[in-house]
This record gives structure tokens, C-alpha cells and sequence, in this order.
């Protein structure tokens, strides 16, 4: 028997006709299960920068505290009276020392001036406290012997 030559047309002979088997640049798509150059790259190297991008420095961070020179000292104090006067408020001051001396030793006085209806009044502040609390429990003290007592901001003229 004589063989016959009979051509063979197959699809894997011919990869022209088929399209799988174009390029991708010649279909205008991508191949979606092959990585991209940038994810062949090692996870722990460095990401690689274009020669034209500028290169960035390293800056150093600031640190993470704030000097205490830059921020203002809040102090505490409590007000312990009104006055009319600068002189009143030290005539007061002088009485208040004398029945509680020994709650405030190491507070200054100061005069707070406020004015009310066309007249400056002034209120008697002693401190400075280092807490809100800490002014706190000093006015519970001093309220339970019947005194007036309020935690303020320590601010004011001397005495």
C-alpha cells in the first residue's frame, strides 16, 4: 500500500492564524497570568528609582518631645477673697495667712483685677499649685474650716 501525503491543517501549525498565540503587543492585551517586571523583584529590596526621579534624602525626624522652655507653665492657684483695693486685698491676705498659715505656707499672693460696672475690683489669689487637683484639695480644706476658697488660674500682680 502506498501512503498517501495528505497535508495535516492543524491549529498548533499554524500559530498565525490563532490568537493565543499573538503577542501581546500585537493584540493591544496583556497576559494576566504572568507577573509584572516589578513584581519579579525580591520583597525586601529596595524599590528601584527611575534615573530621571530625584533621589530622596534620608531627613531626621524631630524628636518626640517638646522642650518644656517652649510651652508656658500652667500653675493653679485658689482666690480666697474679693477686695475693692490693692490695699484691702494685702489687709486680707495678712488675716487669711494668720488663721491658715500653715496650709499656705510657700503660696505667694496676687491681685487679680477685674473690672465690674465702671469700678476695678480685685480678688486675692494665692499659689502657685502645680495641679488642678492639688488647688482642689486645698479649697476642701480650707471650706471645711468655713473660708471661701476657689481653684483659679494663678495669675495677677504681686502683692
Amino acid at each position: 500500500m502506498a501512503k498517501r501525503d495528505t497535508p495535516k491543517t492543524s491549529a498548533a501549525k499554524s500559530p498565525v492564524n490563532s490568537p493565543l498565540a499573538m503577542p501581546a503587543a500585537a493584540t493591544g492585551a496583556s497576559w494576566p497570568d504572568k507577573p509584572s517586571p516589578q513584581a519579579e523583584t525580591n520583597a525586601a529590596d529596595p524599590p528601584a528609582q527611575d534615573a530621571a526621579a530625584p533621589a530622596l534624602e534620608k531627613v531626621p525626624l524631630p524628636p518626640a518631645r517638646i522642650a518644656t522652655a517652649e510651652l508656658p507653665k500652667l500653675e493653679f492657684g485658689i482666690a480666697l477673697a474679693g477686695a475693692s483695693s490693692m490695699e484691702v486685698a494685702r489687709l486680707q491676705w495678712a488675716a487669711v495667712k494668720a488663721n491658715f498659715g500653715p496650709l499656705l505656707a510657700g503660696l505667694e499672693p496676687r491681685a487679680l483685677s477685674e473690672s465690674r460696672s465702671a469700678a476695678t475690683h480685685y480678688r486675692l489669689v494665692a499659689g502657685p499649685l502645680p495641679t488642678y487637683t492639688a488647688a482642689e484639695q486645698l479649697c476642701a480644706h480650707m471650706i471645711a474650716a468655713h473660708a471661701t476658697c476657689q481653684p483659679v488660674k494663678f495669675t495677677g500682680a504681686p502683692l
